[in-house]
């Protein structure tokens, strides 16, 4: 069963911004706790997040993507 539990997968870039469940097994959040447990590449997934979200979902770059969805419809 693949849930991407806990995020929209769109917004997600796996291994760079985050990682999704898709078994939601006690191993397998266990295998991602190890994974970001590694100091360096939580915090280097921590910046790439940040940088992804203020490139599309800050309010101005969010506000110019509305108003040209909205034009279009128009």
């Amino acid at each position: 069963m693949h849930e991407n539990n806990g995020s929209i997968p769109s917004m997600l870039l796996y291994e760079q911004t985050g990682y999704l469940l898709t078994d939601n097994t006690p191993k397998e959040i266990t295998d991602y706790q190890k994974i970001l447990s590694e100091k360096n590449r939580l915090i280097q997934m921590g910046r790439s997040a940040r940088q992804r979200f203020l490139s599309n979902y800050e309010m101005a770059v969010f506000s110019i993507n509305f108003k040209q969805i909205i034009d279009k419809c128009i």
